[in-house]
C-alpha cells in the first residue's frame, strides 16, 4: 500500500519526554520521507511546546496539537481548527476539581489555546482544556466520575510526571488525537487507511 501521510507522536517517539531535539537518526529518516508523503505530528503538547520540533524537522503537514483540541497548519503558521469547552461549564468544572485539591496547591491549569492561564471567575474567555495534576488514584477517579455527567466534555486520565500520581485532562468531547487525525485526513483529502502513525502508545 502507498501511504500518503505519516503522523508522528512526539514524547517517547520523536523526542525523549520533555525533549525538543530529535536524534540525528530520526531527523534523517523524516527528511527522507518528506516529498514522498505528508509528514504530520499528533501530540499532547500545545504549540509553544511543540514548536522547536516543528522547526527542527521542517514539518509541513497539518498537525494535531494538545491531544486534539487544535489542528495547526505549519505552512501558513496558524491554527485552522479548534475544539473549546463550553464556557458556561468552566466554573463548575473548576469548582468540582477544587473540592479535592488543597487551596495551597496550584495544580489546576486552564489552556486558552496559546498558554496556561489562572482561573478567575468570569475572566476566562476561552478554555481549550483543563489540566489537573498530581492526584492520587482515588481522587482522580472520583473527579472523573463527577465530571462524566457532562456529556459535552471528555475526561482523560494519565500518569503525572511523578509516575505514582495521576493527572486528568478535560477537553471538548470530540477533542482527541483520533478525532484530530480524522479531521486532518479530510483536510488533506486522504482516506484514513492511507495514513500510518508512529507512537509509543
Amino acid at each position: 500500500m502507498q501511504y500518503k501521510a505519516l503522523f508522528l507522536d512526539l514524547d517517547g517517539t520523536t523526542v525523549n519526554h520533555m525533549g525538543n531535539q530529535p536524534t540525528e537518526r530520526v531527523t534523517k529518516a523524516v527528511k527522507q520521507l518528506q516529498g514522498k508523503l505528508q509528514v504530520c505530528i499528533a501530540t499532547g503538547r500545545p504549540f509553544f511546546a511543540a514548536k522547536p520540533v516543528f522547526d527542527h524537522l521542517k514539518i509541513s503537514g497539518p498537525s494535531v496539537l494538545a491531544n486534539g483540541v487544535q489542528i495547526y497548519d505549519p505552512v501558513n503558521k496558524k491554527v485552522i481548527s479548534e475544539k473549546t469547552i463550553d464556557r458556561s461549564l468552566v466554573p463548575e468544572i473548576y469548582r468540582i476539581c477544587k473540592e479535592y485539591i488543597p487551596e495551597s496547591n496550584n495544580k489546576i491549569h486552564i489552556f486558552d489555546g496559546t498558554k496556561d492561564v489562572q482561573y478567575e471567575t468570569g475572566k476566562i474567555e476561552k478554555a481549550m482544556s483543563i489540566f489537573v495534576t498530581d492526584l492520587i488514584d482515588e481522587i482522580a477517579d472520583t473527579i472523573m466520575q463527577r465530571l462524566n455527567g457532562f456529556t459535552s466534555i471528555a475526561v482523560h486520565k494519565g500518569n503525572a510526571y511523578n509516575k505514582q500520581l495521576r493527572c486528568l485532562d478535560v477537553t471538548h468531547a470530540l477533542a482527541s488525537k483520533l478525532h484530530g487525525i480524522q479531521e486532518v485526513a479530510q483536510i488533506m483529502q486522504v482516506d484514513t487507511h492511507e495514513i500510518i502513525g508512529v507512537g509509543d502508545g
